[in-house]
């Protein structure tokens, strides 16, 4: 990993940051949103991901390097990416409608995320995989859960505080497992990149 790559992941943490510390006037502003939690939810998480994205393709631009963004081109990047971020977003909506998880489980659940989005299907579809890349990946993992806690973080906080919503969520042992959910949206997605690429 590069020091840009670490600068970006920098900026991912930092606006999560940001948004903890702004959050009850960023939720009494979308509270009052006219639409329902599920849009309110895809909404907010596909924006953060796009501001992920974003910074990343900018440091690409500012220090003149490459290799850390999708693409060069931050259109093409967009494009590549976001049914990925849309379809991992959702599924979290449905995960998160279905049982009750700690701000904390969403976190590492996005680094598990990116451990097999970012991570697995990165390393494969570069060509880059070997037998001790889960090994490396699971060393990095704290990275994995920075880069996209901006990204899961948000939406899910502002879910679980919308007073104009009534969560009717379980708490058992197969919350564990369905939290994985999202994985599947990821294989399904992975196998037309390679199709595709």
């Amino acid at each position: 990993m590069s020091i840009f790559s670490a600068v970006g992941i920098v900026i991912a943490g930092l606006s999560t940051l940001l948004f903890w510390i702004f959050r009850k006037p960023i939720s009494a502003k979308v509270e009052v949103w006219k639409i329902n939690a599920k849009w309110k939810f895809i909404i907010i998480g596909s924006l953060s991901a796009v501001w992920i994205e974003f910074e990343f393709w900018a440091i690409e631009k500012i220090f003149g390097v490459s290799g850390i963004a999708a693409s060069p081109n931050i259109f093409l990047d967009l494009l590549v990416t976001m049914p990925w971020y849309i379809i991992m977003i959702w599924l979290l909506y449905k995960i998160e409608m279905r049982y009750s998880y700690s701000l904390f489980a969403i976190l590492i659940l996005g680094g598990v995320y990116d451990f097999f989005a970012d991570g697995v299907l990165g390393t494969v579809l570069s060509g880059n995989f070997s037998l001790v890349t889960p090994a490396l990946l699971l060393i990095i993992f704290p990275l994995f859960f920075i880069s996209y806690s901006f990204i899961v973080f948000p939406a899910t906080y502002l879910l679980q505080n919308d007073r104009t919503i009534q969560l009717n969520q379980k708490t058992n042992w197969k919350k564990y497992p369905f939290a994985l959910l999202p994985l599947l949206g990821l294989l399904v997605y992975g196998i037309i990149l390679v199709i595709l690429f």
